[in-house]
């Protein structure tokens, strides 16, 4: 067991000097595991450090200080003659004066002021599991497994509870984040949808072809009839719950196979692409069915595009074959195919082409947004390396070359 410290903090007093002796002990404690009980050694470190990280901002006249608090504890445990390592991460992370944009009043020439306002924490933990599960003369076979997660919550918003954001240049599609004090950074933001819009309120219900409404009934939460604000709830967040990935490495002979698969679990994205693929621009009211009801508003701000992007893909395929070193005395010559992306499996109820294409934004507060995203491009690739030796000056210095060319 080999554990580590890691810790940034504010330099005062009694405080340093508690870290200082806690991480002391786990330092006397690594030297005693590894040696007493033969652990296998991975790291030693307990540092601290304090970081401060000046800026200027040019337009409002102010200094930035971002100051922040980092715990880090790490281990790593080796089992059964090396052919299982265990590696284990976790921290805990306070960061403070984040920069965030408030609204003043336009009588000062401008809408909104960068301000030192924001304070947030990180937690999470990393796991990566190397195993070698059979290692013979002429076959071996290795797997590495990492799992991660991360969490993240507002701690405080400079005396605001809550923080409405809206990407600029959606607003025929008018679309909300929410950053609220106790919850993720960001998340989707919207009414509820109550039910569709059936087909006697369309003008056209039948032209175009499965035509859809851009409308749609949602719920009065609060029971005042009528639909404002107070209506409006957080509907999830684009963070994934767990992502994880997987290596595979197999070699028979002088073949060679290279497997890399990833996964994400739990994260969601506003895909605004369905408003299109649909034809819901066409999908007009009848004005005497949209002037009965005060609870209809567009899919958008009702978050009806909110889709479950969790998936598992094969990320790359590289098969190769390296000459018998009784062929190529002094170099080595190695021929490989390679694929790239070449199945990708859809777990929620996605229907994009590419979850992970997620538009951006000047700001940190809006995330998950998929306009237009472009599928992932399959490659498929040819190639070789080749390695020679130089022997100069009588066997006195080596040079070695490696020549690649690659085919896509």
């Amino acid at each position: 067991v080999c554990p580590t410290v890691h810790a940034f903090i504010r330099p005062q007093g009694r405080v340093l000097g508690k870290l200082c002796k806690f991480g002391l002990f786990l330092m006397i404690l690594t030297i005693y595991l590894t040696l007493s009980r033969g652990a296998y050694l991975s790291y030693i470190s307990t540092i601290f450090l304090v970081s401060f990280l000046f800026a200027n901002n040019l337009r409002h006249s102010l200094v930035i200080s971002v100051k922040y608090l980092l715990l880090f504890i790490g281990g790593c445990y080796v089992v059964y003659n090396n052919r299982l390592r265990i590696n284990l991460d976790a921290y805990y992370t306070i960061t403070d004066k984040l920069l965030l944009e408030r609204e003043i009043s336009s009588m000062t020439g401008q809408t909104n002021q960068l301000v030192n306002m924001g304070k947030m924490s990180n937690t999470g933990y990393e796991i990566e599991i190397t195993t070698q599960n059979i290692q013979t003369k002429d076959f071996s076979w290795s797997t590495s497994l990492n799992i991660a997660q991360n969490f993240n919550k507002v701690l405080n918003l400079g005396g605001v509870d809550k923080i409405i954001s809206s990407p600029k240049g959606e607003e025929k599609r008018p679309t909300y984040f929410v950053t609220e004090v106790g919850k993720p950074l960001v998340q989707f933001y919207g009414f509820v949808v109550e039910k569709e819009i059936p087909n006697e309120g369309l003008i056209s219900p039948v032209w175009p072809v499965d035509v859809k409404p851009e409308l749609v009934h949602v719920k009065d939460l609060d029971g005042n009839g009528k639909i404002d604000d107070d209506d409006m709830v957080a509907q999830g967040s684009p963070y994934p719950k767990v992502t994880w990935g997987m290596t595979n490495d197999l070699k028979w002979k002088d073949f060679d196979l290279n497997v890399v698969v990833q996964g994400s679990h739990g994260n969601k994205v506003f895909n605004i692409d369905e408003h299109y693929a649909q034809s819901q621009w066409n999908g007009k009211l009848l004005p005497e069915y949209q002037n009965s009801y005060n609870n209809i508003k567009h899919k958008a701000s009702a978050c009806w595009f909110i889709e479950d992007a969790s998936f598992i893909a094969i990320r790359s395929i590289n098969l190769g074959y390296t000459l018998p070193k009784n062929i190529m005395k002094n170099c080595s010559l190695r021929v490989y195919a390679s694929i790239y992306n070449p199945c990708y499996f859809l777990l929620g109820d996605y229907k994009g082409y590419n979850p992970e294409g997620i538009k951006s934004f000047d700001t940190p507060l809006i995330d998950g947004y998929q306009s237009g995203a472009m599928p992932l491009a399959r490659t498929y690739t040819l190639g070789f390396n080749f390695q020679f030796e130089l022997l100069m000056f009588s066997d006195i210095k080596k040079m070695k070359y490696i020549i690649g060319l690659g085919l896509s």
